[in-house]
């Protein structure tokens, strides 16, 4: 039997091609009626483009009510709806939300949050970032410029601050990926009163103060 002849074509590998990634762009914003009084509610605003399904109009749980409060949310609400692969580019008016997280981040962690207003919102912020495979980007725009994307986000916020019933959006991070504690060249007495106030069960001072004993003198028996 005679050999099969060679094809002078040769193949041709293949090459897996990767699609491109995702590219998502939205604009976020925050809101606050009635500021100062005991009925104050705040909302927070997500807008791809019309007509989205992750568009939201959020109204903010919690007591701590403000626009910043709103203007977090509506970020944390954010990337928690997106794909984790996804190119994002979070577009905000608030250079308070962009200065904590990207300028401002590694000093709030050494001093383990304690002074830092909306904490527990900006914990979550970075626990979503940092699930992420893909980056994440802020951009800056000035509020009430005529940007519709912003102006489509301060609308939604409006519409959730005005809503009855507060959203049930999650907060929680794991123990592991929080920081361990405050760093030692940030402690003070007051950043250390806040730090046991933050707790879910604080100590009370008089058990700490009952339960420590003097250590026995070597030269007792």
């Amino acid at each position: 039997m005679s050999p099969k002849p060679k094809n002078p074509t040769p193949m041709h590998r293949m090459r897996l091609i990767a699609p491109p990634p995702i590219q998502l762009t939205v604009y976020t914003d925050g809101s606050c009626l009635q500021n100062g009084s005991n009925n104050t509610r705040s909302g927070g605003g997500v807008w791809f483009s019309d007509g989205h399904p992750l568009n939201r109009a959020i109204c903010v749980p919690g007591q701590d009510q403000s626009n910043q409060a709103g203007e977090i949310a509506a970020i944390v609400v954010a990337l928690q709806s997106v794909p984790r692969n996804a190119d994002l580019t979070i577009i905000t008016d608030s250079q308070y939300v962009i200065t904590t997280i990207t300028n401002s981040l590694r000093s709030c962690e050494d001093a383990g949050w304690t002074s830092v207003p909306n904490a527990s919102w900006f914990k979550a912020a970075v626990y979503a970032m940092q699930r992420r495979s893909a980056p994440t980007g802020f951009k800056w725009v000035k509020g009430h410029s005529g940007d519709r994307g912003n102006e489509c986000a301060d609308a939604l916020a409006a519409e959730g601050a005005a809503k009855p019933t507060p959203d049930d959006i999650d907060l929680s991070v794991p123990l592991l990926s929080e920081p361990a504690g405050m760093k030692l060249h940030t402690l003070t007495q007051a950043s250390v009163y806040k730090l046991l106030r933050s707790l879910d069960c604080p100590p009370n001072p008089a058990d700490l103060r009952s339960s420590w004993t003097a250590p026995e003198a070597p030269w007792k028996s």
